[in-house]
């Protein structure tokens, strides 16, 4: 086994257990968070957040989080229901400690799959969307136009794997932290969600739960990273999750020589395997400073705007 996916095959093992360090302060001041209460829209969807929420969009434009939604059909959407959103809505519901343990017991993937779900469907959502506002100029442009639909191939597999019932391979499995979050002095933000297109990676916070991820990089990211966040035992404050996301991020737009994904499939066997060829290990670019700063700076920037409302 290669030294990069011997390392990956570790981190995935003890993932779960960097949790046990934390669930002593997540219980701290748990009753005074709540997420809020999943409805259902007439596409049979569930929603995790007030319809009143706003997500600014590539193009700076703002919208109703209940008006950005992607057709779909009943059935396709009772499936992703059944079997990806109602098992993690009842376990964030629960809080973090009930997301703890179903990782310490289940592994993490139920909740990667979700992820890579998340991230994709806005993207898709893009190509509904003018790139520009003003609706008297005639363009046709779409924002979904800005997008390398490549490089989002493979966390489409991913998302879709629900439904097509493709084998994943831990390969295929990106770097996923789920920390416990304080909303102490931010009791009225109690969602938050990071969408970065470039660097492929995701925050979602609903209520004491945060989740990071990195799609596309079979966990370099968190072995590269291990010696900065290993040590967090506290809940971690809004600003705070975003400073570990920009970390991420950098990192894995730094990696030389990334995963290489396949499909592998035989029609006659019904056999359909995602996996990912791996370099001997990990290797980074010349770390730049400058552009972590620019990223933080924009995460935080976007967050100051939402406090000053």
């Amino acid at each position: 086994m290669k030294t990069a996916e011997k390392l990956a095959s570790f981190w995935l093992l003890i993932l779960g257990f960097m949790f046990m360090s934390m669930s002593a302060s997540a219980m701290m001041g748990k009753d005074k968070y709540k997420v809020l209460s999943p409805y259902t829209d007439e596409e049979g969807a569930i929603v995790y957040t007030s319809p009143m929420y706003d997500i600014e969009l590539a193009n700076n434009a703002n919208v109703r989080y209940g008006q950005y939604k992607i057709p779909c059909c009943k059935k396709c959407n009772s499936l992703m229901g059944k079997k990806i959103e109602e098992p993690v809505y009842d376990l964030i519901f629960k809080g973090y400690d009930a997301v703890e343990q179903y990782i310490l017991h289940n592994g993490t993937w139920l909740f990667f799959k979700w992820l890579a779900l998340i991230f994709f469907k806005p993207h898709l959502k893009d190509k509904f969307l003018n790139l520009y506002k003003d609706r008297r100029q005639k363009h046709d442009e779409k924002i979904s136009d800005l997008y390398n639909w490549e490089n989002l191939h493979h966390i489409h597999c991913i998302a879709r794997s629900f439904y097509t019932g493709c084998k994943l391979d831990s390969k295929v499995h990106g770097s996923l932290l789920v920390f416990p979050a304080t909303l102490e002095n931010f009791e009225e933000f109690n969602f938050d969600y990071v969408n970065l297109y470039t660097f492929r990676t995701t925050l979602l916070r609903i209520g004491e739960v945060a989740f990071i991820s990195v799609l596309n990089d079979f966990c370099a990211a968190v072995q590269l990273t291990h010696h900065w966040w290993r040590g967090i035992t506290n809940s971690l404050s809004p600003i705070q999750l975003k400073e570990i996301v920009a970390r991420l991020a950098i990192t894995n737009l730094n990696i030389r020589k990334r995963p290489d994904f396949f499909s592998e499939i035989n029609v006659y066997r019904e056999h359909y395997l995602i996996s990912a060829k791996l370099p001997e290990r990990w290797r980074l670019k010349k770390y730049d400073k400058c552009r972590y700063g620019k990223v933080l700076y924009c995460l935080c920037e976007n967050w100051k705007k939402r406090v000053k409302k």
